[in-house]
């Protein structure tokens, strides 16, 4: 028909420029409304999309005292934006024990040089191994830690060691023997007498019979 212009314009002939109107207003509120329908439903879409997205930033917004954990590791030299939202990702509890933890080992004397690297090995569970009982016991409040040389508490398994026998220290040396007091020496003479006197009665009973080794010397 398009083709055929004389087609098309008996066709126009036979309508009346009114019916044509009406066609026309009636074709654009129709074209109107379909498109406002789409665009309500675009915007409907949208805003669950936002509604969603608004949750789960929620969820993932940080607690008080995650935030208080985050800004102790960034005041200490830990500044991964990564490395801190895989701390907060493991949980409060997680995160909260894990502070614990870190004060363990500063009041020990034993606190980190390299807080990134020690953040890491505990995501990695290198400190899995000190429990709630630990962490107490070394505690200022009722910790049964001694106190170290920077003013904390070691371990028990550091500060819980035997204290040196008496027997340890050096052997004193034995008394050299002066053979020159022999004859009849004063200091032999006492020695004599003090053993004789540490053996018992029996030897002391024995005294006028028995020979003495040092008046044997000195006769």
């Amino acid at each position: 028909m398009a083709s055929d212009p004389t087609a098309v314009t008996k066709l126009y002939e036979r309508i009346p420029l009114d019916a044509m109107q009406q066609l026309s207003d009636s074709y654009m509120a129709w074209y109107v409304d379909r498109v406002t329908r789409q665009l309500d439903e675009i915007m409907a879409g949208l805003r669950a999309e936002l509604r969603e997205n608004d949750a789960k930033e929620a969820s993932f917004c940080p607690t008080p005292a995650e935030l208080q954990a985050i800004e102790r590791l960034q005041q200490s030299g830990v500044t991964g934006v990564d490395l801190l939202d895989r701390m907060v990702e493991q949980g409060e509890d997680w995160l909260l024990l894990t502070m614990r933890r870190l004060d363990h080992f500063e009041r020990t004397g034993l606190a980190p040089k390299d807080y990134s690297t020690w953040c890491e090995h505990a995501l990695g569970g290198a400190y899995d191994w000190i429990d709630h009982n630990q962490i107490a016991s070394s505690s200022p409040a009722g910790g049964s830690g001694k106190p170290a040389a920077s003013g904390g508490a070691v371990p028990d398994w550091l500060g819980n060691r035997a204290p040196a026998r008496p027997d340890d220290g050096p052997t004193a040396p034995v008394p050299s023997v002066n053979r020159g007091n022999f004859n009849g020496g004063a200091a032999y003479q006492g020695g004599a007498a003090q053993q004789q006197g540490a053996g018992g009665q029996q030897q002391g009973g024995e005294d006028d019979k028995g020979r003495n080794i040092f008046r044997i010397f000195t006769n």
